[in-house]
């Protein structure tokens, strides 16, 4: 059975990720379901789309978000160039 060896020299590369927060879409704007926030040019905050459950949360300051960092972060508004 033949054996997997590393290669012999180590190459190293480096990888950045971006994310871009496309707009809203009319369907979504209506129902208020903005659960995207863009907090700065590499974080961005998810909210929880479960609203039947966010009246409780809000009233004892428990917000279910979850934060992400990406190497930049593009806003709804930006242009693609």
């Amino acid at each position: 059975m033949p054996t997997i060896r590393a290669p012999a020299s180590r190459q190293t590369a480096t990888l950045q990720v971006a994310v871009k927060c496309r707009p809203l879409t009319d369907n979504e704007r209506r129902r208020s379901r903005h659960i995207i926030q863009v907090i700065d040019d590499k974080n961005v905050a998810v909210l929880d789309p479960d609203i039947s459950k966010g009246y409780l949360d809000l009233i004892q300051n428990r917000t279910k978000e979850k934060r992400y960092s990406f190497d930049h972060v593009y806003a709804p508004g930006c242009s693609n160039t």
